[in-house]
């Protein structure tokens, strides 16, 4: 069976895609096909996490023993120790729950940007003062041999 990482990231598919295999009490695949269901739960809890919590196709049919749960994501964070896990449940008679390991869930992709810093609403084009073509305001003179106003500093 396929566990899932350590962390996971939310609003992301869990990687890698959780499998469950059915397995004898030797450890042979049993090559049967049934139904698992699969829910989040606490670590160390019976706790069982409500949807919304747990999104995809959470429940699959197994062929010759093994199911992959492959587009299971948790949209929002759990960061707190012990974490979750994937709780895996079936119909077959005898076959008790089975956890995956536990994992946080952390902050996932971004989806929108938000500009901390803005530009200021006045902007001068890169160029050295004394290259601007102008005309002097309020009878300041052209400075000569250059362009710009004013004396020179």
């Amino acid at each position: 069976s396929k566990q899932p990482a350590v962390i996971a990231i939310e609003r992301t598919p869990i990687v890698p895609a959780p499998e469950v295999t059915a397995v004898n009490n030797v450890g042979a695949v049993v090559p049967v096909d049934f139904t698992i269901t699969v829910d989040l739960a606490y670590n160390g809890s019976d706790t069982v996490i409500p949807a919304p919590f747990l999104l995809g196709t959470l429940e699959g049919t197994t062929s010759m023993g093994v199911v992959a749960f492959t587009d299971i994501e948790i949209p929002t964070t759990f960061t707190e120790r012990p974490g979750v896990v994937l709780r895996f449940n079936t119909t077959f008679p005898g076959v008790p729950p089975s956890d995956s390991i536990p994992f946080l869930v952390v902050s996932g992709p971004f989806f929108d940007m938000e500009i901390l810093v803005q530009p200021f609403k006045i902007q001068v084009r890169n160029e050295a003062f004394d290259s601007w073509e102008t005309e002097c305001p309020n009878g300041l003179p052209m400075r000569p041999g250059a362009r710009g106003c004013g004396p020179t500093l």
